[in-house]
Protein backbone atom coordinates (compact mmCIF):
# COMPACT_ATOMS: atom_id res chain seq x y z
CA UNK A 1 0.00 0.00 0.00
CA UNK A 2 2.85 2.39 0.83
CA UNK A 3 4.43 1.74 -2.57
CA UNK A 4 1.17 2.56 -4.34
CA UNK A 5 0.81 5.78 -2.36
CA UNK A 6 4.42 6.74 -3.14
CA UNK A 7 3.92 6.08 -6.85
CA UNK A 8 0.72 8.18 -6.88
CA UNK A 9 2.44 11.06 -5.09
CA UNK A 10 5.38 10.97 -7.51
CA UNK A 11 3.01 10.96 -10.49
CA UNK A 12 1.11 13.95 -9.10
CA UNK A 13 4.36 15.82 -8.41
CA UNK A 14 5.50 15.22 -11.98
CA UNK A 15 2.17 16.36 -13.39
CA UNK A 16 2.34 19.57 -11.35
CA UNK A 17 5.54 20.54 -13.18
CA UNK A 18 4.15 19.77 -16.64
CA UNK A 19 3.28 23.08 -18.27
CA UNK A 20 3.76 25.22 -21.34
CA UNK A 21 6.00 28.26 -20.99
CA UNK A 22 5.88 31.24 -23.37
CA UNK A 23 9.34 32.77 -23.89
CA UNK A 24 8.98 36.04 -25.88
CA UNK A 25 11.73 37.40 -28.14
CA UNK A 26 10.75 40.90 -26.94
CA UNK A 27 7.91 42.14 -24.75
CA UNK A 28 7.51 45.66 -26.16
CA UNK A 29 7.68 47.53 -29.46
CA UNK A 30 7.89 51.25 -30.20
CA UNK A 31 6.11 52.20 -33.44
CA UNK A 32 7.44 55.74 -33.25
CA UNK A 33 5.29 58.28 -35.12
CA UNK A 34 2.71 56.59 -37.35
CA UNK A 35 0.95 58.87 -39.85
CA UNK A 36 -2.82 59.02 -39.47
CA UNK A 37 -4.60 56.51 -41.69
CA UNK A 38 -1.61 54.18 -41.88
CA UNK A 39 -2.07 50.64 -40.57
CA UNK A 40 0.80 49.64 -38.31
CA UNK A 41 1.36 45.99 -37.45
CA UNK A 42 3.83 44.05 -35.34
CA UNK A 43 4.13 40.39 -34.37
CA UNK A 44 5.26 39.40 -30.89
CA UNK A 45 6.96 36.04 -31.41
CA UNK A 46 7.26 33.48 -28.65
CA UNK A 47 8.65 30.01 -28.23
CA UNK A 48 7.09 27.33 -26.05
CA UNK A 49 10.00 26.36 -23.81
CA UNK A 50 7.83 24.19 -21.57
CA UNK A 51 6.99 20.52 -21.80
CA UNK A 52 3.28 20.83 -22.66
CA UNK A 53 1.40 22.62 -25.48
CA UNK A 54 0.45 26.29 -25.01
CA UNK A 55 -3.12 27.20 -25.99
CA UNK A 56 -4.02 30.89 -26.16
CA UNK A 57 -7.76 31.25 -25.56
CA UNK A 58 -7.99 35.03 -25.81
CA UNK A 59 -5.89 38.15 -26.38
CA UNK A 60 -7.20 41.54 -25.29
CA UNK A 61 -5.69 44.86 -26.34
CA UNK A 62 -5.45 47.76 -23.90
CA UNK A 63 -7.34 50.08 -26.27
CA UNK A 64 -10.20 49.71 -28.74
CA UNK A 65 -8.13 50.85 -31.71
CA UNK A 66 -6.15 47.59 -31.79
CA UNK A 67 -7.37 44.26 -33.14
CA UNK A 68 -5.10 41.48 -31.94
CA UNK A 69 -4.61 38.21 -33.78
CA UNK A 70 -2.72 35.18 -32.47
CA UNK A 71 -1.79 31.58 -33.11
CA UNK A 72 -5.08 29.72 -32.62
CA UNK A 73 -3.68 26.18 -32.72
CA UNK A 74 -1.78 24.66 -29.77
CA UNK A 75 1.89 25.64 -29.80
CA UNK A 76 3.81 22.45 -29.11
CA UNK A 77 6.96 22.38 -26.95
CA UNK A 78 9.92 23.79 -28.89
CA UNK A 79 7.68 25.46 -31.52
CA UNK A 80 7.01 29.16 -32.20
CA UNK A 81 3.78 31.17 -32.07
CA UNK A 82 2.80 34.81 -32.60
CA UNK A 83 0.51 37.44 -31.15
Amino acid sequence: MKKLLTICLLALAGAAHAQGVMQFSTDNHDFGNVPEGTMATYEFKFKNTGNQPVVIANVQASCGCTTPDWTKTPVLPGKMGVI
